[in-house]
């Protein structure tokens, strides 16, 4: 089982389809922090989500800190796509717009490791507000 989505970001450009970006320095930590028998468990996503968070509230190491936070970061851009087009599924052609258009307004991350301005993409919002106790990253999919 792949886990690519750790590593490869989906971002949008005005009116294109998204594009995936591989982070290569964020492949290199998550290969060498989990182990093939953590990869390969069912409970796989939970228990490598809960080492990221762990890593990324931890201040005392600043780089692995910033490296799992775009493990996360590219995680969550994933997720961000299925629900757009969840939503363009369900509600998109009563009311008018499309996945692209969803896309277009949230997949607005840069990719950088390091925040490069003030200005903060939605998916760190997400990941800054996000409580592990109430709520997991990787929602449960229902089929319509």
């Amino acid at each position: 089982m792949t886990k690519a989505k750790y590593w490869k970001l989906l971002q949008t450009h005005l009116g294109k389809q998204p594009k995936v970006l591989v982070i290569s320095a964020a492949k290199r930590f998550f290969e060498a922090a989990f182990n093939e028998s953590i990869l390969s468990s069912d409970q796989a996503d939970t228990q490598i989500q809960q080492q990221l968070l762990r890593w990324v509230r931890d201040d005392s190491n600043g780089e692995q800190r910033l490296l799992a936070e775009r493990c996360l970061l590219c995680f969550i851009s994933w997720e961000i796509k299925h629900v757009c087009l969840q939503l363009a599924n369900q509600f998109g052609a009563i009311h008018g717009f499309t996945s692209e258009d969803l896309l277009l307004l949230v997949l607005d991350d840069d990719g950088s490791i390091e925040l490069r301005n003030s200005y903060t993409c939605f998916s760190r919002k997400i990941l800054q507000s996000f409580d592990p106790v109430q709520s997991s990253l990787t929602p449960t999919r229902t089929t319509n």
